[in-house]
């Protein structure tokens, strides 16, 4: 036997010739890069042409820009998944964690601070933050049964909402021994089975906003919860990833088109932005990049940028020959 690669490529889909002295397959590039783009949250219209942002980053993903709309957190995905900072213009990278551990979806405290993500370092996925320049790291749930994910911080830092499969969120306080607590759920999803998955807090700290996965893994919509009421509101039945815009009253998320569930594990191209009022409910496309997909958009917390992650893939065909081995 011996091992075929070609440096930072997917090889997939071999198929042999009869003689068995040639192969073909499908080499396979795919590069995350972070962007940003202007925003007029009023209107929920780009202003500005898409800029890249630190070209050299290629896997990359969940960024979110800082309180003060200084820095950018995000995490790599290759070769290990690290946590790291940088300032919005691409300058100043710091890396925040180095480690065989995956380091998943950071988000900034309200006071730009501490960081809160999930990780593998316990042995099962559990919250931890860290500070911004790296110190501090402390975990803060201890639920070794269930897998927790996507932590994000109440307005005032008092409360961290996450969610884990199987349920539609809980709330944990932040004053409190992280893991000497007991998080408390949040309500149960309108339709039976179904999880809400909270992403973003409203800046009034009123509404959670996520999306609804279903039983079989597929994301059939954006919807809010009341943290006054306990009532949940579906807004759409497409999308993911929703985040506020700076008045709390409008969102954008991502979504390959209107009214198209998304699944959950398989990639998809042309993925777009997509911007809904919570009020009124109306809908407008945001921004799209044909050809390519847009992920995990997150606006500034005046709302006059969007930061994204840019994904794009080249395939091609190869043709390998027992000769050419040797």
């Amino acid at each position: 036997q011996r091992q075929m690669c070609i440096r930072d490529r997917y090889a997939h889909h071999p198929s042999f010739s009869a003689d068995g002295t040639r192969m073909a397959f499908v080499s396979t590039t795919i590069h995350d890069g972070l962007h940003k783009v202007g925003f007029d949250p009023v209107s929920s219209a780009v202003n500005a042409p898409p800029q890249p942002i630190a070209p050299d980053l290629r896997a990359v993903e969940s960024p979110q820009p800082s309180p003060d709309g200084e820095w950018l957190v995000f995490f790599t995905t290759r070769p290990q998944e690290d946590l790291y900072v940088m300032r919005t213009d691409g300058s100043d990278r710091r890396q925040l964690t180095n480690d065989l551990h995956r380091d998943r979806r950071p988000r900034w405290s309200p006071d730009g601070e501490k960081i809160a993500f999930y990780s593998n370092r316990s042995g099962s996925y559990e919250v931890w933050t860290i500070n911004k320049d790296g110190t501090g790291l402390q975990q803060m749930t201890d639920i070794p049964a269930v897998n927790t994910r996507y932590p994000i911080w109440s307005p005032d830092a008092t409360q961290i909402a996450f969610s884990y499969p199987g349920s539609s969120g809980v709330l944990m306080e932040t004053q409190q021994g992280g893991t000497e607590q007991t998080p408390e759920p949040l309500p149960l999803f309108l339709e039976e089975g179904d999880d809400f998955v909270p992403m973003a807090w409203s800046p009034d700290g009123k509404w959670l906003a996520g999306y609804v996965q279903t039983t079989a893994g597929l994301r059939a919509g954006i919807a809010l919860l009341s943290l006054e009421t306990g009532d949940y509101e579906k807004l759409t039945d497409f999308g993911r990833n929703p985040d506020w815009c700076g008045d709390g009253r409008k969102l954008i998320f991502s979504a390959l088109s209107a009214s198209t569930t998304d699944l959950q594990h398989n990639y998809q191209q042309d993925l777009k932005v997509f911007g809904i009022d919570r009020v009124t409910k109306e809908l407008r496309e945001v921004l799209a990049v044909p050809g390519a997909t847009i992920e995990a958009p997150s606006v500034s917390s005046d709302g006059k940028m969007i930061y994204y992650v840019l994904t794009t893939v080249e395939s091609d065909v190869w043709m390998l020959s027992q000769k050419e081995r040797n």
